[in-house]
């Protein structure tokens, strides 16, 4: 049917598209560019964001727009009204920006974030053809429609907040919300993909189906432990002004060995999830992939912890633990479908 098939490619198109916003995210707080725009939606006022410190530096005899921002005296200003510059500085022109204290301009932090919010609004685009189709068909599968909109309140709801972590100079417990929100929008795309779809894994003993569930609820709690850790790096990176990287991870509490023993309680589970499909003769497709990137992800974790937290691997591991989530997941589903045949 092509209307399935239409839904499912937009639903992968988004998917794929929110894997790049978790990319994008994470480059943005391994780099600390998390207020590399200090507004939103637009950057220092700007549509197009400035590349050097002269656009955010007041001059005479300038043109400025409404809302247009310039950094001076360690304080962001905002124009009250479209004007032209005198030849000396009218504090009439300007109002203090007071939504946050932090004035500091970087040019590549404020690429960073503004590529970051070009990827977010560029994902939301099949989103929106996704919601509209499936609205439209709506007698053709409710099923659908629903879970659409479901996904687009989801993303609409992580820009709100995409707002206020920049108006709040990045509250901690805003970006664990953040990545909770992006990580329940990749499980609905997921969810909607598998209604378009007569795939299912049959022939799973009771007891093997109990522990897969019991390793997405898990896996899910584990990157969320994951994104607390982050959190703290990102503290201490403002702290210690990103230098000295290897007296970071001493700096980390007890949330990075729950995270860590999550993540060997994980490959536990999927290791004995595999050998019992060897042992009894059932297959579970997916399931190589998924004990390989745990695998990987317990090296490359092992490899954050004892080389100082690499910067390159940072997106990277959290990139991997996406998929692995949306493979759980699928899997999840999958089993479920061939339960109620």
């Amino acid at each position: 049917m092509n209307y399935l098939k239409n839904i499912k490619r937009l639903a992968q198109i988004e998917l794929a598209l929110l894997f790049l916003v978790v990319l994008a995210g994470s480059v943005v707080r391994i780099t600390g560019s998390g207020m590399g725009c200090p507004d939103w939606p637009k950057c220092y006022g700007l549509l197009i964001p400035p590349t050097e410190e002269s656009q955010v530096t007041w001059h005479p005899n300038t043109h400025y727009g409404e809302g247009q921002m310039i950094v001076m005296n360690e304080t962001i200003f905002k124009a009250t009204s479209e004007f032209t510059s005198a030849d000396e500085y009218d504090a009439n022109n300007w109002e203090k920006y007071t939504k946050h204290d932090y004035a500091v301009f970087n040019a590549t932090h404020t690429w960073v974030e503004y590529i970051n919010r070009l990827a977010s609004t560029l994902a939301g685009i099949p989103l929106l053809l996704l919601v509209v189709y499936s609205l439209k068909n709506f007698r053709k599968n409710k099923s659908i429609a629903l879970w659409s909109v479901a996904a687009m309140i989801i993303i609409l709801f992580e820009a709100w907040l995409g707002k206020l972590v920049v108006d709040g100079n990045l509250i901690p417990n805003q970006i664990t919300i953040h990545m909770l929100g992006a990580l329940l929008a990749l499980i609905v795309l997921v969810v909607i993909i598998e209604k378009t779809s007569d795939k299912r894994i049959e022939g799973i003993p009771e007891n093997v189906k109990t522990w897969v569930y019991v390793l997405g609820g898990l896996f899910f709690m584990q990157m969320l432990l994951g994104t607390q850790v982050r959190e703290q790096i990102d503290s201490i990176y403002r702290e210690m002004n990103g230098e000295n990287r290897d007296l970071w991870v001493g700096m980390l509490d007890y949330k990075v060995l729950i995270h860590r023993s999550f993540s060997w309680t994980s490959l536990a589970m999927v290791g004995w999830i595999f050998y019992q499909g060897r042992k009894k003769g059932f297959e579970i497709p997916q399931i190589k992939i998924i004990l390989a990137l745990i695998i990987f992800l317990g090296l490359s974790g092992a490899l954050l912890y004892y080389l100082a937290l690499p910067a390159f691997l940072q997106p990277l591991h959290l990139l991997v633990s996406a998929y692995v989530l949306v493979l759980i997941f699928q899997t999840i589903l999958q089993i479920n479908k061939a339960e109620h045949v």
